[in-house]
């Protein structure tokens, strides 16, 4: 039996590797950080630092691009033992000071 799934980048995954593959459809790169407990009528709590690859994900950068970012002190990292983790508020600001208007 071949296994099918549909990825979280929309992509159609079939065979030995869709088996393989988990998605987790609590994870943070889709929805907040959830609590059973919460009252029906307030938000999700979203997460104030990502990793590495969830922050690549949302600035559509690779993890080595988001390296270099760091590596050249233009984006600040909070870093835990050999941990890095990215400010969603530092990843904000890059995206606005790095904005243009282009006119043709």
């Amino acid at each position: 039996m071949i296994k099918q799934i549909i990825t979280l980048n929309g992509r159609l995954q079939s065979g030995y590797m869709a088996s393989k593959t988990r998605i987790d459809k609590g994870s943070q790169k889709t929805q907040g950080i959830t609590n059973p407990r919460r009252d029906k009528d307030k938000p999700a709590i979203q997460p104030r630092l990502y990793d590495l690859n969830t922050a690549a994900y949302y600035l559509g950068r690779s993890v080595y691009s988001l390296r270099t970012l760091i590596w050249n002190g233009q984006l600040p990292v909070v870093k835990t033992g050999k941990k890095m983790w990215c400010d969603i508020g530092d990843l904000n600001r890059w995206i606005d000071n790095n904005k243009e208007t282009i006119t043709g």
